[in-house]
């Protein structure tokens, strides 16, 4: 059995990135370096696992998570600034469908994250050539 792997979820249309997995959220830090080379948005503390990007990006980014100055993901996350499109087109109880795109690279598939009040995630892939995920 593998352990599990630390996960981190980019949520910056309010700035907010959080991050779940088998490490203690309090003793997490995140690293943040810009693309393009130019300053990165400060990394403020909103509590446990939670970090507020502050101006909001305005470049892509990379992104990584540290345990005590250590990396603990397998890799930093480089993560899209903008080029995305999609809708939700309905949903039913706890089933969604919808549609994400990726307009810099129209034939990569798209992670889609989808949360609620209480924190609670679920993850898909939209497909290109599939209509719902």
């Amino acid at each position: 059995m593998t352990a599990p792997q630390t996960r981190l979820v980019p949520l910056l249309q309010a700035g907010v990135v959080t991050v779940h997995g088998p490490h203690p959220a309090a003793a997490l830090a995140l690293r943040v370096q810009t693309a393009g080379g130019g300053p990165a948005p400060q990394v403020l503390p909103l509590g446990p696992g939670s970090f507020l990007l502050d101006p909001l990006p305005q470049e892509d980014l990379t992104l990584q998570i540290l345990a005590g100055g250590t990396p603990v993901a397998a890799r930093p996350l480089a993560l899209q600034v903008g080029g995305w499109s999609g809708a939700v087109d309905w949903v039913q109880g706890r089933m969604v469908a919808g549609r994400a795109r990726n307009l810099r690279d129209l034939a990569r598939d798209v992670t889609v994250v989808a949360c609620n009040s209480a924190g609670e995630m679920a993850f898909a892939t939209a497909q290109i050539g599939r209509a719902h995920v």
